[in-house]
């Protein structure tokens, strides 16, 4: 079985993060996604849908 070079997503020459800045940032990102859906659990929740202003399918 032949192995295969991995398959890109991002370009070669960006330049990785890591440390108190990188997990600054995923928390930030977590709270912003929870106060998104936040409405949605509960007993009196609301269906809520989100849409992209670059595309016309609504994602959830």
């Amino acid at each position: 079985m032949a192995l295969h070079a991995p398959v890109l997503v991002m370009k070669d020459s960006l330049k990785r993060e890591s440390g108190a800045k990188v997990h600054k940032a995923n928390i930030q990102a977590a709270k912003a996604v929870a106060d998104i859906i936040r409405t949605t659990l509960g007993p009196r929740s609301m269906l809520k849908m989100l849409l992209d202003a670059g595309r016309w399918w609504p994602f959830i």
